[in-house]
């Protein structure tokens, strides 16, 4: 029970965080959210009829990809 609370009280701190800074761009909040959706529909759907092998080397090659595109910007 005491979990629970201090998961509400952090939640709760992270928003009021993050509301004292101005109001955040309409735009792409909504892209966001609108692609979140469409992405997770579509990765739950492949998940959904793979195995976990193929699972795990979707996972690696997707974070392998990221990590490598974080370091190139990083880079530049």
């Amino acid at each position: 029970m005491n979990e629970l609370w201090f998961q509400i009280l952090i939640c709760f701190l992270a928003g009021a965080g993050a509301g004292l800074g101005s109001a955040p761009p309409l735009v792409p909040l909504a892209l966001c959210v609108v692609f979140t959706l469409f992405w997770a529909q579509l990765a739950a759907r492949i998940a959904a009829r793979a195995d976990s092998l193929l699972l795990n080397r979707l996972t690696g090659a997707i974070l392998t990809a990221v990590g490598l595109l974080l370091l190139v910007l990083n880079l530049l």
